[in-house]
C-alpha cells in the first residue's frame, strides 16, 4: 500500500515536533509519505526547522481561510495528486499516532473490503444541518475530521466542498458532504477523550488501556505526551 499522511494545521510547531519523532518510529507503513499544509503565513522553511529527520513535504498557502474551512480547502486544492495513492490519512496536529499497528489494519480493512472512508463518530448534541438531508436534527451522527482515511479512487472533490457551509462545524460538514455523496464509511472505535482532549484528560489511568490498544491520542498537553513517551 502506498499511503499519503496530510496533516492539516495552523502555527502547529512543536505539534509538527513530535508527529516527525513518531512518524520515524512506525513498524507497519513502510511505504509512506507526508505532507504538512500551513493554513497560514509561515513560511516553508520556518516550518521545516521542526521536522528535521523527517522526509516530508511543507506546504504553506500563506492565509488563513479558517478553522472550519482550512482542512477542506486544503484538501480540495491538492485532490489530484492523490489519485496516485492507495489511501490519504488526515490528521490534526494535534493526533497523534504513538503506535502505528491499530491504524494500519483498519486501513488494510477500508481497502480490502472497499469502503470509501475511514473514520469514527465525533459526539455532539443534537444540531441540524443545513443541506443534509430533510434538515431534521441529527444526534451523534457526526463523522469526525481529526483522523480520517479515504481511498482517492473511490471519491471525489465533493467529499470537501465547503459549498453552503457558513455556520456549520467542520465535523457537520463533513458529515453533510458523506451522506450527500452516498459514501460508504468504516468506523472504528476510540477511546471516549479522542474528541474531547480538554475534558477528559486522555492520561487518565481509565483512559490508558484504550489509548494502549489504539495508538492514537488526540491532546493538547504536549509535556505529559512527551513525558509519556519518553520524548
Amino acid at each position: 500500500m502506498r499511503i499519503l499522511f496530510f496533516i492539516t494545521g495552523h502555527r502547529h510547531l512543536d505539534e509538527y515536533k513530535i508527529q516527525s519523532q513518531l512518524f520515524n518510529n512506525f513498524k507497519h507503513f513502510n511505504n509512506f509519505e507526508v505532507v504538512i499544509h500551513s493554513n497560514s503565513n509561515l513560511s516553508e522553511d520556518s516550518i521545516s526547522k521542526y521536522t528535521e529527520g523527517l522526509n516530508c513535504k511543507i506546504l504553506s498557502n500563506q492565509r488563513n481561510t479558517g478553522y472550519v474551512h482550512g482542512l477542506f480547502t486544503a484538501l480540495e486544492e491538492q485532490f489530484d495528486v492523490f489519485n496516485s495513492y492507495d489511501c490519504v490519512v488526515h490528521l490534526h496536529p494535534d493526533v497523534f499516532i504513538t503506535n502505528d499497528r491499530f491504524l494500519y489494519g483498519n486501513i488494510k480493512t477500508m481497502i480490502r473490503f472497499n469502503f470509501d472512508i475511514l473514520t469514527s463518530y465525533q459526539i455532539h448534541t443534537k444540531h441540524q444541518i443545513k443541506g443534509l438531508g430533510d434538515g431534521d436534527e441529527v444526534e451523534n451522527l457526526f463523522y469526525s475530521t481529526n483522523l480520517f482515511a479515504f481511498n482517492p479512487k473511490r471519491v471525489s472533490k465533493e467529499l470537501f466542498s465547503t459549498n453552503n457551509s457558513d455556520g456549520l462545524w467542520a465535523e457537520h460538514l463533513f458529515t453533510r458532504n458523506i451522506v450527500n455523496n452516498n459514501y460508504s464509511t468504516y468506523i472504528f472505535e476510540r477511546q471516549s477523550c479522542f474528541n474531547n482532549p480538554d475534558f477528559t484528560s486522555p492520561f487518565d489511568k481509565n483512559n490508558k488501556d484504550v489509548w494502549d490498544n489504539s495508538g492514537i491520542i488526540h491532546t493538547h498537553d504536549l509535556e505529559s505526551l512527551k513525558n509519556e513517551l519518553n520524548l
